[in-house]
């Protein structure tokens, strides 16, 4: 029973790291390493992938709006304004 969730469980982290990685480098070699590499070594290419996942994002400065009355698309990380559904610059739905 645990080997099969444990397998499950990192099955699914590769698969959101593949995700993950394709969307922020879509022409790139790098999404099919990454679910190679968690599928093969995943106790310390998930770690990895998180350190430089947060890394990332912070560079990008996604986890905060510059200004507090606008909010940031999770996807590209541009400032749009609190009343807009659409982001201005990749035009990502935002979830209500």
């Amino acid at each position: 029973m645990i080997p099969t969730v444990l397998l499950l469980t990192v099955i699914l982290a590769s698969i959101w790291v593949y995700s993950d990685s394709k969307r922020t480098n879509p022409s790139s070699f790098l999404p099919i390493f990454w679910l190679i590499s968690v599928l093969v070594m995943p106790i310390i290419m998930i770690p990895l992938y998180l350190v430089l996942y947060v890394a990332r994002n912070r560079f990008l400065g996604r986890y905060m709006p510059k200004n507090l009355g606008s909010k940031f698309c999770p996807k590209c990380g541009a400032d749009n304004a609190l009343a807009t559904t659409v982001c201005t610059s990749c035009h990502n739905k935002f979830s209500l």
